[in-house]
């Protein structure tokens, strides 16, 4: 008798979901983007040029043929340095464990990968409709978009199984200001304090650390915490953390007051926030 025989089941690493833009941008080298957040996935390839990108408390400077990605709600900017740049951006949502794994890491694409990826920007472009930079579809092509996940996935999967390029934050006295500027907000996310306060705890001067945090946030020191403490509120809620709970624990004055700032930043009530990841 033939023993019964155990398959295995191959587990779901990742899984793209939708794609929200897809642009080619050039810029001066003087160009400045102040910053953004948001609740999804995004990648800044830089594909000719360079520039330097900003996220939360690291700096990096892209050279061609490298590419970082932005997880949901981390802040990030991008400016020139000095010369003209090209970049690649596509936002988009996914799921699975080893997405992590990309946000944390500088990827250098080889050419084949450099042409994989244009070749997915070339069938979004073929598939999608687009409102300035966004991208919407009546569903009406399921097989093209479904190829376009897949081609998408395989090329997520690619880059981590290869590893990352060891690719270190900008090391300017500056940058290594502002790393520590946003580590002390980090500590002190559930403390209303003051920009003087801040400044102290830094052990620095206002006018110094509101100069820093313009520089690398593209905002105020005021600002940029506010920001930090509405990322790790979004974290919260989507660990089941009731808004009350999450309203004291950032050190809000009032829940009234934390929703309507969450909000105000976010574009959804911290209620729709909780119901959309459950």
């Amino acid at each position: 008798m033939n023993e019964k025989q155990t398959f295995y089941k191959i587990p779901k690493m990742l899984k793209v979901e939708s794609f929200f833009t897809s642009f080619i941008r050039y810029y001066d080298g003087d160009y400045r983007f102040e910053g953004e957040m948001h609740d999804f996935w995004e990648f800044t390839y830089v594909f000719d040029g360079s520039a330097s990108v900003a996220k939360d408390d690291k700096v990096y400077v892209l050279n061609k043929g490298e590419i970082v990605f932005h997880k949901p709600m981390e802040f990030h900017r991008l400016w020139g340095n000095g010369k003209p740049f090209s970049v690649l951006v596509i936002s988009f949502e996914a799921k699975g464990n080893v997405m992590e794994k990309l946000a944390d890491s500088v990827y250098t694409l080889n050419l084949s990968q450099h042409n994989s990826l244009m070749d997915i920007k070339r069938d979004i472009d073929n598939t999608y409709n687009v409102d300035r930079i966004t991208l919407y579809t009546d569903g009406s092509a399921p097989l093209s978009l479904n190829t376009i996940a897949l081609k998408f996935e395989l090329f997520l999967l690619e880059l981590i199984k290869l590893g990352a390029s060891e690719k270190k934050a900008e090391s300017s006295v500056t940058s290594q200001e502002f790393s520590k500027i946003v580590n002390v907000m980090y500590s002190n996310l559930d403390r209303d304090l003051s920009v003087e306060a801040i400044a102290e705890l830094c052990n620095i001067g206002v006018s110094n650390l509101k100069k820093i945090c313009h520089k690398y946030a593209g905002v105020g020191p005021a600002k940029h915490f506010l920001r930090l403490k509405i990322t790790h509120a979004v974290r919260l809620l989507e660990n089941g953390i009731s808004v009350t709970e999450v309203s004291e624990a950032l050190g809000f004055s009032s829940q009234s007051y934390f929703s309507v700032v969450f909000k105000r930043e976010t574009g959804r009530s911290p209620g729709e926030m909780k119901r959309k990841n459950n």
